[in-house]
């Protein structure tokens, strides 16, 4: 008799599941089940009992430790327990999905629900509010919001399509919102598109962030064709990213918008692995430049991958092997027939070989040997086409010789492959002015001065050129700058000119 007396105890407790109750699947160990005479829902757990009354006009699944429910046509978050956490005042309470980037809100994989936020509908607009009932984004969106590693907020503000931004999870707007979606988060670096449509097509540009550091000057960059990350990792200092523009073809920055490789080296930088980039040369192929930008291996593949430990997957006249970071092959190579048939002599660039001719010519130059130093500069191009060091001291060699157009062509590849380099700026102002143009001439001797501020030779140089335009006041004030940094013939000149 106590048995029984305990077994319609059970049955009461549990609110009677018979076939009468409808009962959901269970999710995170909870389940929903609804009253079939009255329409209202509750939940069980996996025992079967009832433990959370059956009062809501309609009950989510439990995703983590919180649901959706509705009460009167409007619906809020409860836990485990039935405590009401974001109170049943909302139009719409729905979890958060949280996604790596945009690209997956369109595929299968919608990533997982965010266990800390809601999105709140009011009035047809969207917010943010945590499990505690704290509001982190009023709402102010239009449409659905996404989270994007658990701490940045993608959110639409109003009907045009570039009106996307992100906010952190403090509730702070922390990019523009003129963006269609977000490309790219790697750590705390997004990635953002624009649309632009027009009659005829559909121009999308991109631009970068720091969202944690608004002073960082990558986030002074402008609107790229393209940007990507062109690696991974948690350190930021690590991080590289690829940058197009149709014009100057690509260019890379570090984490602080640096540029690491500039615009005009390459046309194409692809990906980076192991220290090294896959590049496209134009009128050439594809090789590989070291961390510095500097050309490693010859670019003579018709393709090159990414390097991971150690080796790449290279493509050869149709032929596809790999090779390790010299450059020598390691794997399914081609044979010596195969080689000498297409004419194969080599697939690095010997370093070895080019600093013994760089070095060479210089000792040839020193020794006034312009001539042979030419031939072995040429040397050192064949073996390293895109470092600058050779062109600039070809480019000498040539100004010796008076072959002005030739030094000329040097000195603007010395600048196209290394921008910075001031010696090649000087000299080419030289070789202005002894073609008579003197605003070139003291374009280039400025820059020089800009790039190396100490070189006292650009400052008497640009006192000369203004001096013979008339303009007194500029080259003295060149002159007094020389003087000042230590050049006896500046100061003289000084002297007898401008006091």
């Amino acid at each position: 008799m106590k048995n029984i007396i305990k077994t319609i105890i059970i049955i009461v407790s549990v609110g009677f599941l018979t076939s009468c109750d409808e009962t959901g699947q269970f999710n995170n160990g909870m389940a929903t089940i609804q009253d079939f005479s009255s329409n209202k829902y509750g939940y069980i757990n996996e025992s079967k009992d009832l433990v959370i009354e059956k009062k809501y006009d309609w009950a989510g699944n439990f995703y983590s430790n919180y649901a959706v429910v509705e009460l009167n046509g409007k619906r809020g978050i409860i836990n485990k327990n039935g405590e009401i956490l974001i109170p049943l005042i909302h139009d719409n309470v729905q979890h958060i999905f949280e996604v790596k980037d945009e690209s997956a809100i369109y595929t299968s994989d919608y990533g997982v629900y965010s266990s800390n936020y809601f999105e709140v509908t009011e009035n047809g607009k969207s917010g943010v509010f945590n499990f505690k009932n704290q509001e982190i984004i009023p709402t102010i969106a239009f449409g659905s919001i996404k989270i994007i590693g658990n701490k940045y907020f993608k959110v639409k503000l109003n009907q045009k399509e570039n009106s996307i931004c992100l906010f952190n999870n403090e509730g702070k707007q922390i990019t523009e919102a003129e963006f269609s979606s977000v490309s790219d988060i790697v750590n705390n670096y997004a990635i953002m598109l624009k649309k632009e449509e027009n009659r005829y097509s559909t121009n999308v540009s991109y631009k970068i962030y720091d969202l944690e550091n608004s002073n960082n000057k990558i986030n002074k960059l402008r609107f790229y064709d393209y940007i990507k990350s062109l690696n991974s990792s948690n350190r930021n200092y690590e991080l590289l990213f690829q940058i197009s523009d149709g014009v100057y073809q690509d260019a890379v920055v570090d984490y602080l918008g640096n540029i690491v490789i500039p615009f005009g080296k390459y046309n194409t930088i692809w990906n980076y692995g192991d220290e090294l980039y896959s590049v496209w040369v134009k009128g050439m192929q594809s090789g590989y430049a070291d961390k510095n930008g500097n050309l490693v291996i010859k670019p003579i593949f018709n393709n090159a991958e990414k390097f991971e430990n150690g080796k790449a997957k290279v493509t050869l006249k149709e032929k596809t092997f790999y090779i390790d970071k010299n450059g020598n092959c390691v794997k399914d190579c081609p044979t010596q027939k195969w080689l000498d048939f297409h004419k194969v002599s080599s697939f690095k660039i010997n370093s070895s070989l080019y600093a013994q001719l760089i070095k060479k010519g210089l000792r040839e130059s020193k020794q006034e040997e312009y001539l042979t130093s030419v031939e072995t500069f040429s040397k050192a191009i064949e073996e390293n086409p895109l470092d600058y060091e050779a062109y600039h001291n070809r480019g000498l060699s040539y100004l010796m010789l008076n072959e002005l157009d030739k030094a000329e062509q040097d000195f603007d590849k010395s600048i196209q492959y290394n921008p910075t380099y001031s010696d090649s700026y000087y000299l080419r102002g030289n070789l202005h002015q002894l073609r008579g143009s003197s605003y070139s001439a003291i374009s280039d001797f400025e820059k020089a001065i800009e790039l190396n501020p100490y070189n006292t030779d650009s400052y008497l140089k640009c006192a000369i050129v203004y001096g013979k335009q008339g303009n007194r006041q500029k080259s003295c004030q060149y002159m007094k700058k020389a003087c000042e940094l230590g050049n006896y013939e500046a100061c003289s000149g000084y002297s007898r000119f401008c006091e």
